[in-house]
């Protein structure tokens, strides 16, 4: 059990990457904040990022935070990312805060440190100094 201040997070990188995103669409208010690295969204024949549209205009949302990134995959890795991307940007929902970063100087293999460490650096900044 460790103290916190409620702001709850959750990451992953390929396929776990995939249930972050899935939770983030079906499951909004699980968490606060998701990381997703290089999400294997191909999977299932990219069917989740073909449904992100409709699930993300589904009735009320609660506010939430989605960090994206992906490496150098291209295909349908690279394809069913766009779509996703494309969905959160038509979606036009204040109450969600997205981002998508890529890394085409990665491989699946070498993207999860380098995009990690930004991720947990751009949601979760040191408090500033008082005064």
């Amino acid at each position: 059990r460790f103290r916190t201040n409620g702001d709850d997070g959750l990451m992953g990188e390929s396929l776990a990457a995939l249930f972050v995103v899935d939770t983030f669409l079906n499951h909004g208010a699980d968490f606060d904040r998701y990381v997703a690295i290089s999400p294997s969204l191909w999977w299932d024949r990219g069917q989740l990022a073909a449904r992100a549209q409709s699930l993300l205009e589904k009735g009320t949302q609660p506010p939430r935070t989605i960090w994206l990134s992906m490496a150098d995959e291209g295909g349908a890795m690279q394809g069913a990312m766009d779509q996703l991307v494309s969905a959160l940007d038509r979606s036009g929902r204040a109450e969600i805060v997205w981002s998508y970063t890529p890394y085409p100087q990665e491989s699946h293999g070498t993207i999860y440190h380098p995009a990690a460490v930004r991720a947990v650096r751009q949601l979760y900044p040191p408090p500033k100094p008082p005064g």
